[in-house]
């Protein structure tokens, strides 16, 4: 998805993810273009840590 513009890119996640992980995502894109190495936590999209192996 490299090759999109933002426009098109927010435009695949609106049909592709549910809802509750576009702020998320968003989030990790503005991250990695500040060139920070930014980590998943499932809590982010309203996962239970308590259940969950990775992405603590």
């Amino acid at each position: 998805m490299k090759n999109f513009t933002k426009e098109k890119r927010m435009e695949i996640n609106q049909k592709s993810f549910p809802s509750q992980i576009e702020g998320p995502l968003e989030n990790y894109e503005n991250q990695r273009k500040e060139g920070k190495t930014p980590i998943f936590k499932g809590s982010s999209i309203g996962l239970n840590e308590e259940e969950l192996d990775y992405w603590k």
